[in-house]
């Protein structure tokens, strides 16, 4: 058994992409099975190894900060990471394997998104989870603070999840990219000095990783940070930050995923 990375993704499986994993000099049939939520996948009696491929969900995003005292202002929140991407091939079965789809972290109410969760293929593969982005700070006219994205999932390699992007006082980040782009950050109409901090953009799985809120400006509030998809593994938009208002809440992250494929 042994591992290998893909330099993309497909959600549908055809006979001309799957031929890298099984020659169709060698005849047969290419067979593929999708999981979208957790379930059995059903080994036929001829088959003893298959390849699978699983992500993990992502982390939500941080919710931004909202500061009470006057003339303070608050950063946006970090992106959450995308899950954790894993191809395994030539694994061996003997039987029907249960398959987990990880779900996708809450967005940050208070401060932290919550983690993604491991989408596994019974204990043949383990694709960890994405992490929260942090939650945004707040600051006074002239301070500086970073909120962070959230980092790989436990465990993963950098190649292998995209990190959140990180919001501060005056700018923030689009989230890394794994297969998905990252996040794009919110706007800050208010600049530097006359609102809150936009919020970061979440990494991408295998979509798009969700967008930032938009930073409040005096008196207005934020927005909540994008969602990622559905069975992306991609992580939450960061919260917009807010000035003497209400900031905005973290994204969630999205669902992980797996495929599972084989010949007969």
């Amino acid at each position: 058994m042994k591992f290998i990375f893909l330099l993309m993704l497909s959600t549908t499986a055809t006979a001309s992409n799957l031929t890298q994993f099984f020659p169709s000099s060698s005849g047969g049939t290419i067979n593929t099975q999708e999981f979208t939520a957790s379930g059995t996948w059903t080994r036929p009696a001829s088959v003893n190894f298959v390849d699978v491929e699983c992500i993990g969900g992502g982390g939500g995003g941080g919710r931004g900060a909202s500061p009470s005292a006057s003339n303070f202002h608050g950063t946006g929140g970090g992106g959450g990471s995308s899950g954790v991407y894993v191809k395994l091939e030539n694994i061996a079965v003997t039987g029907n394997v249960a398959v987990t789809i990880g779900t996708g972290g809450a967005g940050g109410t208070s401060t932290v998104g919550g983690n993604g969760t491991a989408s596994t293929f019974g204990s043949l593969l383990f694709a960890s989870g994405g992490l929260g982005g942090a939650g945004g700070e707040s600051l006074n006219s002239s301070g500086t603070a970073t909120a962070l994205g959230g980092n790989s999932g436990e465990g993963g390699l950098a190649s292998q999840s995209a990190q959140g992007g990180t919001a501060s006082r005056c700018a923030a980040t689009i989230g890394g990219a794994l297969y998905g782009a990252g996040g794009a950050v919110g706007s800050n109409a208010g600049g530097c000095t006359q609102g809150g901090g936009r919020g970061a953009g979440g990494g991408g799985g295998r979509l798009a990783g969700g967008n930032g809120g938009n930073g409040g400006t005096f008196g207005t509030n934020a927005t909540n940070g994008g969602n990622a998809a559905a069975n992306s593994g991609a992580g939450g938009g960061g919260g917009g930050g807010a000035w003497d208002a209400t900031s905005g809440n973290g994204g969630a992250g999205g669902s992980g995923w797996c495929r599972v494929i084989w010949k007969t």
